[in-house]
């Protein structure tokens, strides 16, 4: 997931999304998964992976300000992880905020 970053930008880029902020959490988070899964059906759709889909999704949670915000969870080896999809960067979320959590999809 890291190196997925690169290809978001570029598709957000190529579809003339140059910007955003804040109010774009949920959206960025969701075709963040969206794409990230339609990748993983490309490129093993020919290998016969015994996995059909990623373990990803999208997560809000309130954060320690007050606000509302949007992720994308992944469950990897190394247990449930969330990725800021703005940044593409892995985050660790404090036990507030995990506390906070209100909606999940996967």
């Amino acid at each position: 997931l890291p190196s997925f970053h690169d290809y978001f930008c570029a598709t957000l880029y190529g579809d003339g999304i140059l910007e955003w902020d804040a109010r774009s959490a949920g959206h960025f988070a969701s075709y963040y998964v969206a794409l990230a899964q339609a990748r993983f059906y490309r490129e093993t759709f020919y290998n016969f992976e015994k996995a059909n889909a990623m373990a990803i999704g999208t997560v809000w949670y309130a954060s320690t300000d007050g606000s509302g915000h949007a992720l994308v969870v992944a469950l990897t080896e190394r247990g449930r992880i969330f990725i800021e999809p703005q940044s593409g960067n892995e985050v660790e979320l404090t036990l507030a905020e995990q506390a906070g959590t209100f909606l999940e999809v996967f």
